[in-house]
């Protein structure tokens, strides 16, 4: 009977197992195949990246090799050891390209020239692990050193670049005899930085490795020059930056900033602040549809990872400013070659006067009015908001934002996903029904007919409005209540670990804020807008991460 019944399951077990193979697991395929598809079908517009190959490169590494490189990190050695292992796999990757060739810079006190510009790859390596630690930090004698050496072996028609990793924030000047204060070493080394991009074009990639250093500080001096900032909080993401590098070096770039043309000369003068939040876009060849990016935190932005080709790069000034350089509307239009990098693609603005008012005559029925789109918007982790996890937990977020307005801009496109309208405007908090709500005007070319519109506002991904929206050409068109997910707080349309290490360079809910002068940097890392950056702005962010990038 035994046998029987243990027979019996047998056969029902191979039985389940012959149902599972011929029936359940195609099923399962189709499905995950389906999920695939409609994320695919999420993401939007977004334009996948060109495949292009890197040019050529003449590389400098420049290597903090001060005191505090010794620190142990965990298990893993030290930050030395661990940024030596790192720089020497970014030499095997550079080295499958022969024509490219590396140098190699270390500094503490004074800097070294460990290596010219070579590709015998195997020597520097042997040159990186011969480095030891000596006591301070002049950043700009590592910088020096490499721009005098890129002057003198770097070659005619090959693109300069230089990677420079640092765990510190600078102490020492080139000549000095003592320590100095940190604004001096800081601006000593943008000098140097600048002056090398100004004589060879060179190109400067930064990495902050640790928390003490001044991102914000290290951003600059990169995105000046056309190159990305790059912080590791530990030594483990070394080895990805370093390969992230790799990628985009040898491509062109595009870097500029917006700024706010008080005196109206199109200069950006010294005493003239910088525009954060604002609206860039880039055309490729002839291609109608550009990718947008936003200026960050200090009103900067940078293009990189560009093929060789022609490009044009535009803004889409805010409402109530207009723009004074370029003086047309063009934008600048730039033609990368072999890699080449731009900088200063500056947009200046200056606030619209406005007019003495006069009688508005009466329009003639055959004017054409603007198109506008009336918003209501709910934002994570204000109002009745709660976040994109918890959605209806308005117990999350704060009911009395310090800003009540915030500057937004809508993108329209046709049924062939062509941009073919946007407008910025502001949307206002009612404290009654915890959202957002406004009109922007949108222009004139719209004619009635089926769209779908995109929604960004400061320090939220952009978010494609539910549904088709059916438009009506001169009428204001409200559109579906839209939740916009909160993070992004460096203007970038992604949550990622900048976003994460600017708040925390602003967190000051137990110790004051380590690098938070910049009050614009703290506006930004504020999320929940309620004047402190603090555990509610990092559990929000760490809740908001699931969700990226923007649409």
């Amino acid at each position: 009977m035994d046998a029987y019944k243990n027979k019996k399951k047998l056969l029902l077990l191979g039985f389940v197992l012959l149902l599972y193979t011929l029936v359940l697991l195609p099923l399962l395929i189709i499905n995950l195949q389906k999920r695939q598809e409609l994320r695919g079908k999420a993401a939007g517009p977004t334009p996948t990246p060109p495949v292009c190959g890197n040019a050529p490169v003449d590389v400098m590494l420049i290597l903090d090799k001060s005191g505090s490189m010794n620190s142990q990190v965990g298990s893993s050695g030290t930050k030395l050891s661990n940024a030596k292992a790192a720089a020497k796999s970014f030499i095997d990757i550079l080295s499958q390209n022969t024509n490219n060739h590396v140098g190699l810079v270390s500094f503490a006190g004074t800097a070294t020239l460990n290596s010219s510009l070579t590709n015998n790859y195997s020597s520097v390596k042997n040159q990186i692990d011969a480095i030891t630690t000596a006591n301070n930090t002049c950043t700009q004698c590592g910088v020096t050193k490499a721009n005098q050496e890129i002057a003198a072996n770097g070659r005619t028609g090959i693109k300069k670049v230089a990677v420079l990793l640092t765990d510190g924030i600078a102490n020492f000047i080139e000549g000095g005899s003592g320590t100095t204060s940190s604004t001096s070493a800081q601006q000593a080394t943008l000098t140097a930085v600048n002056s090398g991009n100004a004589a060879s074009g060179t190109v400067f990639f930064t990495i902050g490795l640790g928390t003490d250093v001044n991102g914000p500080f290290l951003s600059t001096l990169a995105t000046t020059t056309g190159g990305t900032y790059n912080p590791s909080p530990t030594s483990d993401q070394l080895n990805t930056i370093y390969t992230q590098i790799s990628n985009i070096l040898g491509k062109g770039s595009l870097t500029g900033t917006a700024f706010s043309d008080t005196n109206g000369n199109g200069v950006f003068d010294t005493a003239e602040q910088t525009l954060p939040g604002w609206t860039i876009q880039l055309y490729t060849g002839t291609n109608p549809t550009p990718q947008t990016f936003m200026t960050d935190t200090s009103g900067n932005f940078a293009i990189t990872g560009l093929c060789d080709g022609n490009y044009t790069v535009k803004q889409i000034p805010q409402t109530g400013w207009q723009q004074t350089t370029p003086t047309n509307s063009q934008g600048y239009s730039v033609t990368v070659t072999n890699g080449s990098s731009f900088s200063d693609k500056n947009f200046g603005n200056t606030q619209a006067i406005t007019p003495t008012k006069t009688p508005t005559p009466t329009p003639l029925p055959t004017s054409v009015q603007a198109t506008s789109l009336g918003l209501t918007i709910l934002l994570d982790g204000l109002g009745n908001r709660g976040d994109n996890a918890n959605p209806t937990e308005s117990s999350l977020s704060n009911k009395n934002p310090l800003h009540s307005t915030k500057a937004t801009d809508v993108q329209v496109f046709n049924a062939s996903n062509q941009l073919v309208a946007s407008g910025n405007g502001t949307i206002t908090y009612n404290t009654s029904t915890g959202n957002f709500t406004g009109t922007i005007a949108v222009g004139t070319a719209i004619t009635s007919g089926n769209y779908t519109v995109k929604i960004r506002t400061q320090q939220y991904l952009r978010k494609l409005v539910a549904g088709i929206q059916v438009l009506t050409s001169g009428q204001v068109n409200p559109l579906p209540v839209t939740a916009l997910v909160a993070g992004d707080i460096n203007f970038d349309n992604q949550l990622s670990i900048l976003d994460y290490s600017l708040l925390l360079d602003c967190y000051s809910d137990i110790a004051a804020a380590p690098n938070c002068t910049d009050p614009n940097k703290k506006n930004a890392s504020d999320i929940n807008d309620d004047g402190n950056v603090n555990q509610f702005d990092y559990n929000l962010l760490l809740r908001e991460l699931s969700t990226q990038p923007g649409e």
